[in-house]
C-alpha cells in the first residue's frame, strides 16, 4: 500500500492514478484537475490489482497550504490516511513539483518530517511531477535531467534527498507523454526496491 502527500497542486491525485493506471483503459479513480485548490479535501483509497496480480492500494491525502483548508485541519486528516492504509504503507510518496518550487516546499518539508518522524525517512519516496517540463524550469543548459534538477537545486532539497538515502524519481504530468509509461514503471521499480530495503515491512501507526 501507499500513501500520497505533498502540497496543493503538485499533483498527487494525477499520480496516483497514474499507478493504477493498470485498473482499466481511461478509469480515473481519483478527481484530479489543475486546481489553485486542492481537489481532495479528504483522504481517499483507491484499489487496483495490476498486471502481475499485485493488489495495489493508494491512499490519497488532501494538500497542503490549501488556501480554502487551514493547515491544521489538513493534517489532522492526513494523520488519518495511516488507518486507511491499515497494518501502514509500504512506501510514503512526497510529491513536489519541478515548475512550482517556493518557500512553501521547505515548509512542507518540515511538516512531513514532524508528522511521520524519523522513522518514516526509510520509507519516503520523492516523485517529481512535470517532468516533461523539464526544460522550461530553468534556462540553464546543465538541467537536462531529474538528477541535474537536485544536483543544482536548493540545499534543503538535497539534503532532504540524502536523508531519503537519494530514493527520488520524475514522471511526465500528460499520460500522453512519450516517457509516460515508463516514468510509470519507473516509480513502480523505486517503490518495490525500498520495500526490498525495509523487507516488506510497514511503515507503523505507533510513532504517532
Amino acid at each position: 500500500s501507499l500513501v500520497l502527500v505533498g502540497k496543493t497542486g503538485m499533483g498527487k491525485s494525477s499520480l496516483g492514478n497514474s499507478l493504477l493506471c493498470h485498473s482499466g483503459p481511461g478509469e480515473k479513480p481519483f478527481k484530479s484537475k489543475k486546481s489553485a485548490g486542492s481537489i481532495t479535501k479528504q483522504c481517499e483509497r483507491k484499489r487496483a490489482t495490476l498486471g502481475d496480480g499485485t493488489l495495489l492500494t493508494i491512499v490519497d491525502t488532501p494538500g497542503l497550504f490549501d488556501t480554502s483548508v487551514p493547515n491544521g485541519q489538513t493534517i489532522n486528516e492526513i494523520i488519518k490516511c495511516i488507518s486507511l492504509s491499515t497494518p501502514g504503507p509500504h512506501a510514503i510518496l512526497f510529491v513536489l513539483n519541478l515548475r512550482r518550487f517556493t518557500e512553501e516546499e521547505i515548509k512542507t518539508v518540515d511538516i512531513l518530517k514532524r508528522l511521520f518522524g524519523t522513522e518514516a525517512m526509510k520509507y519516503i519516496v520523492v516523485v517529481f511531477t512535470g517532468k516533461d517540463e523539464l526544460d522550461d524550469v530553468e534556462d540553464d543548459d546543465d538541467i537536462k535531467t531529474i538528477q541535474d534538477f537536485v544536483k543544482n537545486g536548493p540545499d534543503y532539497l538535497r539534503k532532504f534527498v540524502r536523508e531519503c538515502n537519494m530514493r527520488y524519481v520524475g514522471i511526465a504530468n500528460k499520460p500522453s507523454s512519450p516517457t509516460h509509461c515508463s516514468d510509470v514503471k519507473d516509480v513502480m521499480t523505486l517503490i518495490y526496491k525500498t520495500m526490498e530495503v525495509n523487507g516488506d515491512q510497514v511503515y507503523s501507526q505507533e510513532a504517532f
